[in-house]
């Protein structure tokens, strides 16, 4: 096992206090169990907010502090590496060992079927970096698809630049090559740390992602305006996909190149949602969709409003009870499952965006 990096920081435009809120744990960590001794436990803190307003109005000094970590794999090497940060999903994590269910769980299948996995080892052959997060074991959450409650977007695209300044201070990366991919609720994040009014608020002095590539995002939730930090994107998305619809994608892309945004898509037709995942297309009745409940518009006051109300006095619970799943326009069940020709060529397209987005490109 390779040893912990450990992290602290002091944060520009609050308070000095705050640095001691994150300072990272130097405990042990166990390995995660998924037979790669390579891996590097790297541990970070972060936060639970409810919106974005939370942070513009009070910044971050009287939010409970989060323990979290993920397994960084470097290549062979003193570096300094690119790095792709991936953000998991909505789906079940195993607590322990932070193996993700959804899509890389079953050690029987072959290996070019567990794509985080193939992934990883691509762009390793690129000199690249990767580094699997995990936002639910230090909050103690096994799966938030049937209670989309439990764990609000705010406080994941928190994590995930928390996990940037983390691995921007490491000696053998790249602090100005760090990307991030995520499928589903992963990629939606991958979207929302891509705007500069509030990566500003967290990371003041930088550094920014220099690659988004979203997988099968939620695209409902919008920025009014959306001010974006600069960096290309590459989305990723099922024609067939009736979990998170393709089409507010569509839309939102539209607005993000209106915005001055580099951005390439491709649409796979018949894919579902879940498309690189390891298991066959099924019916999952318990997961909540939200395809016919329009935009989730986020003001410059960090306020999400739906069409059915705001959340202007609310918890995200709350939020999410009264005017999502309470409104009438959320819905249980979608198709979930692998499509061989999508999951293919997403490897590729992801390894090649990546690697030209680094100055690494050429096979």
């Amino acid at each position: 096992m390779k040893p912990i990096f450990k992290y602290a920081t002091k944060l520009g435009g609050f308070a000095p206090a705050i640095a001691a809120l994150f300072m990272v744990s130097c405990q042990n960590s166990p390995v995660p169990a998924d037979n790669q001794s390579d891996a590097e436990i790297i541990e970070y803190s972060s936060f639970n907010v409810d919106f974005d307003r939370d942070v513009y109005r009070s910044g971050l000094l009287d939010k409970p502090k989060i323990s979290l970590n993920g397994r960084l794999y470097l290549p062979d090497g003193e570096g300094p590496f690119p790095v792709v940060i991936y953000q998991h999903g909505s789906g079940v994590y195993q607590h322990g060992n932070g193996i993700y269910q959804h899509g890389s769980g079953n050690a029987d299948l072959p290996q070019y079927k567990r794509f985080e996995t193939s992934l990883r080892n691509q762009l390793r052959t690129r000199e690249i970096g990767f580094f699997i997060a995990d936002s639910y074991s230090g909050r103690g959450i096994d799966d938030s698809s049937r209670g989309q409650g439990q764990l609000s977007r705010t406080s994941r695209i928190i994590d995930a630049l928390r996990a940037l300044e983390v691995l921007a201070r490491h000696p053998q990366i790249d602090a100005s090559k760090i990307g991030i991919t995520g499928k589903s609720f992963g990629g939606a994040i991958a979207f929302g740390a891509s705007h500069e009014p509030f990566v500003k608020l967290i990371l003041p002095d930088g550094p920014r992602f220099a690659a988004h590539a979203p997988l099968y995002p939620s695209c409902q939730g919008k920025y009014e305006p959306y001010v974006p930090t600069g960096a290309p994107f590459l989305f990723l998305l099922g024609g067939a996909d009736d979990y998170t619809d393709s089409k507010y994608c569509t839309s939102l892309i539209d607005d993000m190149k209106a915005a001055g945004t580099s951005v390439e898509s491709v649409v796979y037709p018949g894919a579902h949602h879940g498309f690189i995942s390891s298991k066959p297309v099924y019916f999952n009745k318990d997961v909540w969709t939200f395809n016919e409940c329009g935009i989730f518009k986020i003001g410059r006051d960090g306020e999400m409003r739906a069409p059915a109300g705001t959340s202007e006095g609310k918890t995200w619970p709350e939020f999410i009870k009264q005017f999502v799943i309470g409104s009438g326009c959320a819905s249980r069940g979608a198709h979930i499952g692998r499509n061989d020709a999508a999951a293919s060529d997403s490897l590729d397209r992801l390894t090649n965006f990546f690697a030209d987005a680094f100055g690494k490109g050429g096979s």
